[in-house]
């Protein structure tokens, strides 16, 4: 398989406590905004946010199944979505563990509350980040995302054969599976970027 997978060691991200304050629905209460500030210099000074994607052909389309990198992967909407696509852009974004093992060892619920909504923030401007960079270095247009587990769809089940498409990349990301397929860390997400046509 020859693939030249892109690994972004360190995604930047930018926590304005206005807004995570407003989507948090804090309503500008000090002893709130308070915490939502330490949360965020807790965040910029530990998170690490990091994702890998590649560009590959999709080699096949038979029904529901879609095949690339010598992979089926099974999926009625993914197989719709791109059946006039040549690529397809696997992908996995995490915020890492860095900023998650600090949530585990909180035991305030307004301070977990709070920091789980900054730790949503980052994953989001991650995502858009990787996104962006994807469509400048492959010269695309505007691009959507299927996801595993995504709608009774794309079974979770088959979130292992997408993770080991990326090899020793993995371990670079750090982002495990458990035995149900769920990410660790839970701000993680994968799955496979489209051009929309």
């Amino acid at each position: 398989m020859n693939m030249d997978i892109n690994f972004i060691e360190r995604i930047p991200f930018d926590l304005d406590p206005q807004v995570i304050g407003e989507l948090l629905k804090l309503r500008s209460r000090e002893s709130l905004m308070d915490i939502l500030e330490e949360q965020i210099e807790l965040a910029n000074n530990v998170a690490v946010p990091k994702a890998a994607y590649f560009e590959t052909p999709i080699t096949g389309i038979d029904g529901e199944d879609v095949m690339f990198c010598n992979e089926t992967f099974r999926s009625k909407m993914l197989s719709d979505l791109v059946k006039v696509q040549q690529k397809i852009y696997p992908y996995i974004i995490t915020i890492g563990m860095e900023l998650e093992e600090k949530y585990q060892a909180l035991d305030d619920i307004m301070e977990q509350y709070i920091l789980d909504g900054v730790q949503g923030v980052i994953l989001s401007q991650a995502t858009a980040f990787v996104a962006k960079e994807l469509k400048e270095k492959y010269g695309i247009g505007e691009v959507a995302f299927h996801i595993p587990g995504e709608l009774d769809d794309w079974d979770l089940s088959e979130q292992p054969k997408l993770f080991r498409l990326f090899g020793e990349t993995q371990n670079d990301l750090g982002v495990v599976l458990s035995h149900s397929n769920l990410m660790k860390p839970t701000k993680s997400v994968s799955g496979v970027y489209y051009e929309i046509v």
